[in-house]
């Protein structure tokens, strides 16, 4: 005679719903309560964080770029390629920085050459307040009273406001505003997630878009 009990366990034993080592999505398909745009999305997404890790170092990215200058104004030279210069109106043409005075030049004029850039002066005056006012905790200070202290009504404007005005921090308002929308949204009886995104959203889309004097101000300002 068939024992129930052992007929049960056999047939829940052999179901691949109830089985943990079977895959339950098998065939590569994305899980339960995935569409397959979802999965393509985050696949895209890992293949960016996949190449952005095998980027190499900042330091070797300006070598390399800079090794790109001095082979392109080579190839430039040899073929004749000049242009006008639009305030002076002098037809300016491209000098081989692989010869013996390209080389020369370079060496030879790089401390004149950083010396001398219009917006270096305002830039070093500005990142050394910034550094000061985000490493004594004046910036996060600032941030957290401003998001923390509005209504339920004006929340959503204040945090993106702060966001986009907050590139005066620059990377830190990314780590800082995040988890602070986040909880501002939580406290007001609101999405997390939703307070999560706007402060992402308004502080990356945003970046460089600040209401008042931030980084790259004074040095498109020199330039422009």
């Amino acid at each position: 005679m068939t024992d129930p009990s052992s007929t049960v366990h056999a047939a829940a034993g052999s179901s691949p719903a109830l089985d943990p080592g079977r895959d339950p999505a098998p065939g590569g398909r994305p899980p339960s309560g995935t569409s397959g745009r979802d999965g393509a999305l985050l696949r895209f997404l890992n293949g960016v964080e996949w190449v952005g890790n095998k980027l190499p170092h900042p330091f070797w990215l300006f070598v390399i770029l800079a090794g790109l200058v001095a082979v392109l104004s080579a190839v430039l030279a040899t073929a004749g390629v000049t242009a006008q210069n639009p305030a002076t109106g002098d037809v300016e043409t491209v000098h081989n920085l692989l010869t013996s005075e390209g080389l020369q030049a370079m060496v030879g004029d790089a401390v004149e050459n950083f010396a001398s850039f219009p917006p270096l002066g305002v830039v070093i005056t500005v990142l050394l307040g910034v550094a000061v006012a985000e490493r004594s905790g004046l910036i996060n200070t600032a941030v957290k009273l401003v998001v923390s202290r509005v209504s339920a009504g004006w929340l959503t404007f204040v945090l993106a406001l702060t966001g986009v005005t907050g590139s005066v921090a620059s990377d830190a308002i990314v780590v800082v505003l995040i988890p602070l929308g986040a909880a501002a949204f939580k406290a007001a009886g609101r999405s997390a997630v939703l307070g999560a995104v706007i402060a992402f959203v308004s502080s990356s889309a945003g970046f460089n878009a600040s209401l008042v004097v931030n980084l790259t101000d004074p040095l498109v300002g020199g330039i422009t």
